[in-house]
């Protein structure tokens, strides 16, 4: 064998292992842990995320809520992980989820949050007494 066939045949091989990896995670994609969400409004020292679960079998386990810097707040809003019945069906619901905040200040923010799919929303926000 010349040294040219045996780059040839390594990519083959190579070629014919990706192709394999590719076929699997397109069976088996990875699952979403984040609902898709479609806005947000804070009211008060409320903030209200308005969604879509992936079924009616779907819940929140938690939303995490973490203060970067002085003007940034990230949200991030986490399916159960339980596994879900069969019988849960493939169609989304709608879901309305409030979460109190904490603390109390003024300002002006840029509010993100998470969403399925890698999506983020991001808000300016001028925040008043009414605010964490």
């Amino acid at each position: 064998m010349t040294a040219r066939s045996v780059v040839a045949f390594a990519l083959v091989q190579f070629a014919a292992s990706v192709h394999a990896s590719v076929s699997e995670a397109n069976r088996n994609p990875p699952i979403d842990r984040h609902p898709q969400i479609k806005n947000f409004e804070v009211e008060g020292h409320t903030l209200v995320l308005y969604g879509e679960f992936p079924n009616r079998c779907s819940r929140l386990s938690e939303v995490r809520i973490d203060s970067e810097g002085v003007r940034d707040v990230y949200v991030e809003p986490i399916l159960d992980a339980t596994p879900v019945p069969h019988n849960c069906g493939n169609l989304s619901v709608p879901f309305q989820h409030r979460e109190d905040l904490e603390g109390n200040r003024r300002g002006h923010y840029v509010v993100h949050v998470r969403s399925a799919g890698g999506r983020v929303l991001s808000k300016s926000m001028a925040l008043g007494d009414h605010f964490f």
